[in-house]
């Protein structure tokens, strides 16, 4: 399952990518994601000066054992809320780039 703001259905991928279209479902928005994603990947540009997209509320609407892998900045996660994950068990795992 994926998700991209910039190609909200699979018609308007490009056409290198439509070849993809029968191994991956393309999402309508994160929460659709957050419900169904094992391992969630984070490809995002944040700026520190905007709230992080991972925080306690996204992280109540994952699948409990996610796995969650940022590509992106640290913070684009909020640590506090990270932290209850991980000790809950809601989310399984972690994987950052410390910088």
């Amino acid at each position: 399952i994926a998700y991209d703001p910039l190609y909200p259905s699979i018609s308007l991928l490009p056409n290198k990518f439509k070849m993809l279209e029968t191994r991956f479902t393309l999402a309508r928005n994160p929460d659709e994601v957050y419900r169904h994603a094992d391992f969630l990947t984070l490809h995002i540009s944040h700026s520190k000066n905007s709230p992080p997209p991972i925080n306690g509320e996204s992280l109540s609407k994952m699948k409990s054992g996610v796995y969650l892998l940022n590509f992106s900045s640290a913070d684009a996660i909020h640590v506090d809320a990270i932290t209850e994950a991980l000790q809950s068990g809601r989310v399984a795992g972690l994987g950052i780039d410390l910088e």
